[in-house]
């Protein structure tokens, strides 16, 4: 009897033990589903915002510089195929220069048609591709973004009309001559310096990271970058009345000593005229 009564009040103990145990599990998982249901909590998503702005901050200027080194590139490449064209024409015309704007028919046509023709212009038998005349990084829509120097066989410019070039062996020194120089915007006419003002005729070029693109006669390219506060200034001051579609054009200012407008003053005509 005391044994049946064991067996009876061991089975009822383990049947609520079971119970027991049963009930915390299903507990225990309506808790976990409920935490699961939570989700994030607000300092959680804050601190995650947090670390992806703080990535974005890190690899956006990468990728921005990535992208300009890539343009930079593409300009440098787009200028060496230009001038080893402009070479071969000469090598393939005895030795005549094309013409650096197209005021000069009688004597050798121009390198590019400014009226947007390619087909027409002196070097497209060499460069068919319309992609090469403009830099990646220049004003959108602009069909030419190079200009050749007006040392190259352009019109006179004043002080300088003994000093142009109009065969390729007439240059002296060609690895330090200027041909080609990205100005990136539309182009209509050759690049103008002259040798004996203290002053820029063209704006400078402020390309690519306060620099520009420059081609010269010899076939290699390089990337000029200004040195002089006062050249970026007289560049804006140049753009300003074209970018805004007014008219006129900046008062000339003088700048004695800038090593920039002598650099480039040198590279088109090789010597200085007292000044």
């Amino acid at each position: 009897m005391r044994r049946n009564l064991y067996k009876i009040t061991h089975n009822q103990n383990l049947h609520v033990g079971v119970h027991k145990i049963s009930f915390s599990r299903r507990r225990h998982d309506n808790v976990s589903r409920r935490q699961s249901l939570h989700g994030f909590t607000l300092i959680e998503l804050l601190v995650v915002i947090a670390i992806i702005a703080l990535l974005l901050s890190i690899v956006l200027p990468a990728i921005r510089l990535a992208k300009e080194y890539g343009k930079r590139a593409v300009c440098a490449s787009n200028s060496r195929q230009l001038t080893i064209a402009w070479i071969i024409y000469a090598q393939e015309n005895d030795n005549k220069l094309c013409a650096a704007w197209s005021d000069r028919p009688d004597e050798a046509p121009c390198w590019f048609d400014p009226a947007w023709d390619w087909e027409t212009g002196a070097l497209w038998p060499y460069i068919e591709s319309k992609d090469c005349y403009s830099c990646p990084a220049g004003i959108e829509g602009a069909p030419v973004t190079y200009a050749v120097s007006d040392s190259m066989n352009s019109y006179s410019v004043p002080g300088c009309e003994n000093l142009g070039n109009k065969k390729l062996l007439d240059i002296i020194m060609p690895a330090h001559r200027m041909v080609f120089i990205d100005e990136g915007g539309p182009c209509w006419g050759g690049f103008t310096q002259t040798n004996n003002q203290l002053s820029w005729w063209d704006p400078c070029p402020d390309r690519h990271g306060n620099s520009t693109t420059v081609s010269l006669a010899d076939g290699h390219v390089e990337l000029w970058k200004w040195d002089d506060p006062r050249s970026r200034e007289w560049t804006y001051e140049a753009w300003l009345p074209w970018a805004t579609g007014s008219t006129g054009y900046p008062a000339i200012g003088y700048q004695e000593n800038n090593p920039d407008l002598i650099k480039v003053q040198k590279a088109m005509w090789r010597e200085l005229q007292p000044r």
